[in-house]
Parts: C-alpha cells; sequence; structure tokens
C-alpha cells in the first residue's frame, strides 16, 4: 500500500509542474487572442474611417463633453455642491 502512494506522489510531483505550465501557457494564449482582436478591430476600423469623419466624431465628443459639464456645474449651482475636482476639462486630441 506504501509503496503505491509513494509512486503516486511521484507522479504527482512530476506531474503537477506540467499542468500549471499548460494551463499557464493556455491562459497566455488567450488574453493574447483577446487583446489581437480588440485592437485589430480597433486599428481596422480607425483605418475604414475616413479622415474628415474621425475629426467631425471627435469635434461632437468635445462639444458633448462640454456641454455635459456646463450641466452638471448649473445642477451642482442649483443644489449648492460643488463641482468634483476630478472632472477633465478635455477631450483626447486623437483617437
Amino acid at each position: 500500500m506504501s509503496a503505491g502512494r509513494n509512486a503516486a506522489e511521484e507522479k504527482a510531483k512530476t506531474t503537477a509542474p506540467a499542468l500549471a505550465d499548460l494551463v499557464g501557457s493556455a491562459i497566455q494564449d488567450v488574453a493574447y487572442g483577446a487583446a489581437f482582436g480588440v485592437c485589430f478591430t480597433g486599428y481596422f476600423v480607425r483605418e475604414m474611417i475616413p479622415g474628415n469623419v474621425r475629426k467631425s466624431v471627435v469635434r461632437g465628443l468635445k462639444r458633448g463633453q462640454t456641454a455635459a459639464k456646463h450641466a452638471a456645474q448649473d445642477l451642482c449651482a442649483k443644489t449648492e455642491e460643488p463641482l468634483p475636482e476630478a472632472m477633465p476639462d478635455a477631450m483626447p486630441e486623437s483617437l
């Protein structure tokens, strides 16, 4: 009985690191695939959209951000609550 237990223990000691490497490799492959899929799609869409449309989207986002900030300031002024300092002032220049 003890010999079987010792054999099983030795087999587990040699198999466990290989299994851990296999699981780690699989996780890395999944993360790589997810990152590639997200980034490739973003870059592909970016390249498919003409420059003037991208500029229009950026202008629209900036104007929407400004309007939202002013609306929040107006609402805070009515409720006498200060606007949080962490509110951003500008959108990034490019997408």
